[in-house]
């Protein structure tokens, strides 16, 4: 392990401590710390030895903090069973049922099997097919009729 490698295992209590701060939510906490501990290993050729690691590290999370905010915030949050696929326009989570509601429907994709669920919920976030398709190296005609499936056992699982 390098010295860089044990850096960023040292600085994942405070990094922890400062996702939750963030975003007060321990799951969101963990993706975000998830995130940034990826970003921060595949960016190590541009961290230099004269920067606090725990500064530039948070300043690292900070960014991404609020791309996810403001990505999320792009998208009004309401659920569309019967979009047309063929615009490529995001899925979206409803608040016409109030948050209730919004809860019982993460609840029921992750039912779902663990790469529709993840696919699922990245087409809700608004990541578009292609980027589905590269996050999870599949084919993007693999990812469209996946999606249509998980739909279809949303839809099923909704009505029961």
């Amino acid at each position: 392990m390098t010295n860089y490698e044990r850096e960023v295992v040292k600085a994942q209590g405070k990094l922890y401590a400062y996702a939750l701060h963030l975003t007060h939510d321990t799951d969101r906490a963990k993706d975000l710390l998830q995130n940034t501990s990826l970003r921060i290993l595949t960016n190590a050729h541009n961290y230099t030895d004269h920067n606090a690691f725990s500064t530039w590290a948070k300043v690292i999370m900070r960014h991404i903090f609020l791309n996810d905010e403001r990505v999320a915030g792009h998208h009004t949050r309401t659920l569309v069973m019967g979009y047309d696929d063929a615009d490529d326009a995001p899925m979206k989570i409803a608040d016409c049922e109030e948050e209730y509601r919004n809860k019982e429907i993460h609840t029921i994709i992750n039912r779902l099997p663990a790469e529709l669920a993840t696919m699922l919920e990245r087409r809700i976030e608004g990541f578009k097919y292609e980027e589905i398709a590269q996050e999870m190296n599949q084919p993007i005609g693999t990812v469209k009729s996946q999606l249509f499936y998980a739909k279809k056992q949303l839809k099923r699982l909704l009505e029961e």
